[in-house]
């Protein structure tokens, strides 16, 4: 079960799982900070409002001599993905079971 748009926390850590295959037994786990909800504002009429994370890379590196940390947006119908500790071990438990069928 994905976190609650309600449940986030600024600056808290998030998974993010995604699969390459259509069989779910390979996970690729990205780790995000939640920064808040419309950091830049109020959306303009027509825009969603939406939720910013930054990803948190095994290893950081400098761009031009800064580091690389634009925020990345999801609008709340792309949260479904977004898991805490506790929703990333239950993903995990599960591709576990789907590798041992």
């Amino acid at each position: 079960m994905a976190v609650r748009p309600s449940d986030l926390i600024p600056t808290g850590t998030y998974f993010m799982v995604t699969y390459p295959e259509a069989s779910l037994t390979v996970p690729i786990v990205i780790t995000c900070e939640y920064l808040g909800k419309d950091i830049h504002g109020p959306p303009k009429a027509g825009e969603e409002s939406g939720y910013y994370f930054r990803y948190l890379p095994a290893f950081r590196y400098e761009v031009d001599g800064e580091l690389d940390d634009a925020p990345v947006f999801f609008p709340e119908a792309k949260l479904a993905g977004i898991h805490d500790l506790a929703g990333l071990i239950r993903e995990l438990n599960e591709v576990r079971e789907r590798t041992q069928e």
